[in-house]
């Protein structure tokens, strides 16, 4: 009868701390944490092309104002999580950035982001709402 008490104790106790410190598991992306997507970006030569004509995949052509202020770029779900980042591959075009990816645009699911991570901290991003589409801002 008295370990069945102290069983009876110990299983209260750990429900209790459960109870009192939450239970709830939170996984950790580090694209989303912190400052997660950011803001929307500044248009002017923003370029979601889903086909290229060097690899037919995705490339990301970033305007002008943000060559040189960018370390890396990814595709993140409509919800902003990481789905890939992108292979930086040039500056050209009229002076911008480009990154490329595995798949065609079409691949990624509508509604997804391209987020620009600054080197000064923080991103800005871009919403494509057809992957399959050409998108421009």
């Amino acid at each position: 009868m008295r370990t069945m008490t102290f069983t009876k104790f110990a299983l209260a106790s750990i429900a209790a701390a459960f109870l009192f410190t939450g239970c709830e598991f939170q996984e950790k992306n580090t694209a989303t944490d912190g400052d997660g997507i950011g803001p929307v970006g500044e248009g002017g030569g923003f370029l979601w092309k889903p086909v290229s004509e060097s690899t037919g995949k995705l490339v990301v052509i970033l305007p002008p104002q943000y060559t040189g202020l960018i370390s890396g770029c990814y595709v993140a779900s409509p919800e902003g999580v990481l789905i890939e980042g992108g292979n930086f591959s040039a500056v050209a075009n009229g002076g911008r950035e480009h990154f490329r990816y595995s798949k065609p645009g079409g691949a990624y699911p509508g509604g997804s982001h391209a987020v620009a991570i600054l080197k000064a901290g923080g991103s800005v991003h871009w919403t494509v709402p057809n992957t399959g589409s050409r998108t421009t801002y």
